[in-house]
């Protein structure tokens, strides 16, 4: 017997999903923020908050430098269609 992830692809498909859905997400928030650039629904869909190393860290060798860093950008939109296609993946 097949356990439920196995059947559906297992965690790759969850991390597809998640990263295709907060790409468009960010994209529709854009949109939004272009169209009403002030007010309630700018500040709920499209206002961008950041989490992650920046600037990136470095590490100086002398012979070799070693940089490391990572940035998330989540608005609105983003978390929401992250959820939607997490039910979508559910349902399935």
């Amino acid at each position: 017997m097949l356990l439920k992830e196995e059947k559906k692809g297992g965690i790759a498909i969850i991390l597809v999903m998640l990263l295709v859905s907060g790409l468009l997400g960010n994209l529709l928030g854009m949109l939004v923020g272009a169209f009403f650039p002030q007010g309630i629904l700018y500040d709920i869909l499209a206002r961008q908050y950041e989490c992650g190393l920046n600037p990136p860290v470095t590490l100086n060798l002398w012979i070799l430098s070693l940089s490391a860093g990572f940035l998330i950008r989540l608005n609105g939109c983003s978390l929401l269609l992250m959820f939607l296609g997490m039910l979508l993946y559910k349902k399935a």
